[in-house]
């Protein structure tokens, strides 16, 4: 089902990739340091289709549906954990089935700022939504990638290659003009 965007006052940057240990999380930190850098208000969410069997301790919302949590602990070793040490103001761990993936991003961006860059690491997102700049990442090295991760990729404004050490892309070409994220090739 696709997400309604009518009144959205944020700036979406997604992450997707084509599958696990891509780097997908450490391309989203060094874009959320790039973009504190720039003096913006950054946020980050972190979406798994996977559920935890305990409730977060800093749970927002929790339904059979999904659970949504706020990660506290800039020194946790967690993805969202990485997020607040690459200066996001507040990050969000939101796990959730694809099915219900619309309902849930909508409840969660309910508590997005007006005017806040918001990066968002999800495989399912770029499905039921636009974002305003969406990076694939995927390795260096040719692998062999599932259809639906080569359909994501296929809508992505920006493939990038990463080698395990380091990205076929220069962070410091990203820009914003007019609230809106330019990549100065």
């Amino acid at each position: 089902m696709p997400l309604s965007q009518a009144t959205k006052e944020y700036h979406l940057v997604l992450i997707s990739g084509s599958g696990r240990n891509v780097g997908k999380t450490t391309f989203a930190a060094t874009i959320i340091q790039h973009l504190v850098e720039l003096k913006l208000n950054v946020l980050a969410v972190k979406i798994t289709p996977h559920f935890h069997h305990t409730i977060p301790p800093f749970c927002i919302f929790s339904s059979e549906h999904f659970i949504l949590s706020l990660e506290k602990d800039a020194t946790s070793a967690k993805d969202t954990g990485r997020f607040l040490r690459a200066g996001a103001t507040d990050t969000f761990f939101l796990q959730v089935q694809d099915f219900h993936l619309a309902e849930a991003f909508e409840y969660t961006s309910a508590f997005f700022p007006p005017g806040s860059f918001v990066v968002v690491e999800s495989g399912g997102l770029a499905k039921i939504l636009k974002p305003d700049y969406h990076f694939f990442i995927q390795p260096a090295q040719p692998a062999e990638i599932k259809p639906s991760a080569l359909e994501i990729g296929q809508r992505a404004h920006q493939i990038i290659h990463f080698d395990g050490i380091q990205f076929d892309f220069e962070i410091e070409k990203i820009r914003v003009d007019h609230h809106k994220l330019i990549w100065n090739a």
